[in-house]
């Protein structure tokens, strides 16, 4: 090897673990500061669940009350807002989240359409 190649190789070596250690820190970082900024807004999407490939459901917090919300391209419908039986089960955890009643909610979506 020549003279160029090997001194290319040795900066290729030490750039390329230099600028993946600063993506990582900056995400890190950048992660933290953006929940801090999220954690006073009075709307927050606690999550999404795409439903089909332009559809999706979100349960949103507005202030103090959660919503279930279908999102299409061209609209965006309030289906249901969760009493606190529900919410409790948001928050206790994921797998009990999913027993919430979505026949009511899905029969909603349909009568929109």
């Amino acid at each position: 090897m020549d003279y160029n190649t090997t001194s290319s190789l040795l900066k290729l070596f030490v750039a390329l673990p230099l600028v993946i250690l600063l993506a990582y820190i900056s995400l890190k970082f950048g992660n933290k500061y953006l929940r801090k900024i999220n954690n006073g807004k009075v709307l927050n999407v606690i999550e999404t669940v795409p439903v089909f490939n332009k559809a999706a459901l979100s349960i949103v917090k507005i202030g103090k009350e959660y919503h279930v919300i279908g999102v299409t391209e061209a609209n965006i419908v309030d289906i249901k807002i969760l009493d606190e039986s529900e919410i409790a089960l948001l928050n206790k955890n994921e797998e009990q989240a999913s027993r919430l009643d979505w026949k009511s909610i899905k029969g909603k979506l349909t009568q929109h359409d």
